[in-house]
């Protein structure tokens, strides 16, 4: 099944499953409405950058497979 490319002000089900994925990360703490608000689109890039995918905040067929994956995000460094 192809996943759903998701952008601000997208809504419906695909937008709930990526909230509730990136809540249970720790990335989002708002609720799980299926509303793609500037709440989630801050989640999105926060998930992304720590992914090392471009943080453009929409959800396409890298962060969909990120979201989905078992992958830690990175962590960064400290020199």
């Amino acid at each position: 099944m192809k996943a759903p490319y998701l952008t601000p002000a997208s809504r419906g089900q695909p937008v709930r499953d990526v909230q509730a994925a990136l809540q249970s990360l720790g990335f989002y703490n708002g609720s799980i409405d299926g509303i793609y608000g500037p709440r989630t689109t801050r989640a999105v890039v926060a998930f992304q950058r720590s992914h090392r995918i471009v943080g453009d905040g929409r959800v396409g067929a890298l962060t969909w497979q990120a979201l989905r994956s078992n992958i830690a995000p990175v962590r960064r460094r400290r020199f």
